[in-house]
């Protein structure tokens, strides 16, 4: 198991919330859930050997893991006056969850390629609630990387949305031509198709995208691409699809230009 730090766990730690919730929806069925509904299908049962335990727990995780959810179409919220907020799956519930799954180096997809998926699963959360614990993680550690979760519309017809679409499809075709890259590092060369292919087919159809979503899906496998290819076209390729990406983010203000500084 690695080792890591506040800033690792508050980015990491709410989507293996958000895939605990995704798997209780997917199993129990149910259309519309509240908190308590998560928690309670997440808490373990006393037991004569084990005590009742909490793998779900009511925390800022769980806050932001269903702001993941929501900003990747998962899920919507439906609001109260009185009672708790409500979950409702969202209409393409199914097909964002398998799409998820078929992008195998991110947790969806390693969590799809198990055998005993709870099992893993569970001993993941717990590992998590201990890291929690342990690095005494506070609602402060969150709030610099609230804005980062903000969902961002995505303005169909827009100039910088087209041209970000259509270079990342350039590079994705020009990667899929390379023989070599095939062939040495065939392993990389899925990941890195797979994962630029779901971001353009993201920015092709979602209404909203957001900042972290990019960084993994568009930033991290440009990089790859970058450093493999070096002075080569495709590396060129890859530059002209990231300064395409970060004119879309411009539009969205001084804080989103913060992020994409910090991270690139």
């Amino acid at each position: 198991m690695q080792s890591i730090d506040k800033a690792k766990f508050v980015e990491a730690a709410p989507v293996y919330y958000a895939l605990a919730i995704s798997v209780y929806l997917v199993s129990s069925g149910d259309t519309s859930v509240y908190r308590e509904d998560i928690i309670e299908n997440w808490r373990r049962n006393e037991t004569a050997e084990l005590d009742e335990y909490d793998y779900v727990r009511d925390n800022i995780v769980l806050d932001k893991a269903l702001e993941w959810l929501a900003a990747n179409e998962l899920i919507e919220a439906i609001d109260d006056i009185f009672g708790p907020s409500i979950f409702q799956r969202a209409d393409n519930f199914k097909d964002q969850f398998a799409q998820l799954c078929q992008q195998r180096d991110t947790l969806f997809g390693k969590y799809n390629r198990l055998g005993n998926k709870g099992s893993w699963l569970r001993s993941a959360l717990e590992s998590l609630n201990s890291t929690y614990d342990a690095l005494d993680i506070s609602t402060a550690d969150f709030e610099s990387d609230s804005d980062e979760w903000q969902p961002l519309p995505l303005e169909r017809g827009s100039e910088e949305l087209n041209e970000a679409i259509q270079s990342l499809d350039r590079l994705i075709n020009e990667i899929r031509a390379d023989n070599g890259y095939a062939v040495v590092e065939p392993g990389e060369r899925d990941y890195v198709i797979e994962t630029l292919s779901n971001a353009s087919n993201h920015l092709k159809h979602a209404t909203t995208v957001t900042l972290p979503y990019l960084r993994t899906y568009v930033f991290e496998p440009l990089a790859i691409v970058a450093k493999r290819f070096k002075d080569a076209a495709i590396s060129l390729s890859a530059t002209a699809a990231k300064e395409a990406v970060i004119e879309l983010i411009k539009q969205y203000g001084h804080r989103a230009i913060e992020f994409v500084l910090r991270n690139l």
